[in-house]
């Protein structure tokens, strides 16, 4: 999705043979990231909200698919 439909600034989508990746870009100080960091979760407006991770201004979209080496990868960042 468009990183500027869930408060972002720029946002990666990889697609792995089991599952995708799907990484955003925040300004640290903006509400969108805060609410991501205090509740993990990002709004898309009009479809709800995903659970995410948050990390230093890094937002990964959590779906429950993920590897955890991906999630420690992120986390490590």
């Amino acid at each position: 999705m468009d990183a500027t439909y869930i408060g972002g600034e720029a946002g990666y989508k990889y697609q792995c043979d089991d599952y995708k990746i799907e990484l955003y870009q925040f300004d640290p100080e903006s509400d969108a990231y805060k609410k991501a960091e205090s509740e993990g979760i990002v709004t898309l407006g009009g479809f709800g909200d995903f659970s995410v991770l948050a990390h230093d201004g890094l937002v990964l979209l959590n779906n429950g698919s993920l590897p955890q080496e991906v999630i420690d990868l992120f986390n490590s960042l």
